[in-house]
Parts: structure tokens; C-alpha cells; sequence
């Protein structure tokens, strides 16, 4: 299992565009434990997949930032998670401002 980035439908057209962001044990064990520290409430609901629209992005960026500045960037372990946490927020921040339906899960 794993978790992806489904980008649905942008302002009416269907995309279609999938963007893998984690699998699902590296997910488990290093995402949602910084959720708990912080009380995310969005990014714990990739876990089992949830649907998003436009007006969900700037609670979802917002929570994918304070993820990553929790991120230790001098560790090279964790660049790997900095560059999928990079990939999500970068696809994420070029529809904000449309109208948009994606599934993250």
C-alpha cells in the first residue's frame, strides 16, 4: 500500500494526475507520528485516503509546513521524506488558487 496524490479534476477538466508521496509503513512510522506531536487534524486522514477540494489546500499546506520544519535537513536520512514532503506541497500549491477535486490516500 502506499500513498499517492490523485489530482482529479482542475477547474472541470479531468487530469487525472497521480503523484506518489509515501508507502504506507514509512508513512505510519514517520508522518504520523509528528501529526500526533502537533494535533494534526488533515494530514492523518492520507492514511486511509479522504477526497479534498480547493478549499482544503491552505489547511493542508499549512499542516505539511509545520511537518516540515519539524524535519532535521541536516539529517540525510529524513532528505528522502523532505523530498517527497517538497513533491506533495509543490503539486498542491499549483492548484490552490483553482477550482479542484484530489484524493490524497
Amino acid at each position: 500500500m502506499s500513498v499517492s496524490l490523485l489530482i482529479e479534476r482542475v477547474d472541470g477538466e479531468l487530469v487525472k494526475r497521480n503523484v506518489p508521496v509515501s508507502t504506507q509503513a514509512y508513512f505510519k512510522s514517520h508522518w504520523l507520528p509528528i501529526c500526533e506531536i502537533y494535533n494534526l487534524s488533515y494530514v492523518p486522514l492520507f492514511e486511509t485516503g479522504f477526497s479534498f477540494t480547493g478549499v482544503d489546500i491552505p489547511s493542508i499546506l499549512g499542516e505539511l509546513l509545520v511537518i516540515k520544519t519539524h524535519l532535521d535537513n541536516e539529517d540525510s536520512a529524513e532528505e528522502y521524506f523532505a523530498k517527497r514532503l517538497n513533491l506533495l506541497t509543490n503539486h498542491l500549491i499549483e492548484v490552490k488558487d483553482r477550482e479542484v477535486e484530489f484524493f490524497i490516500g
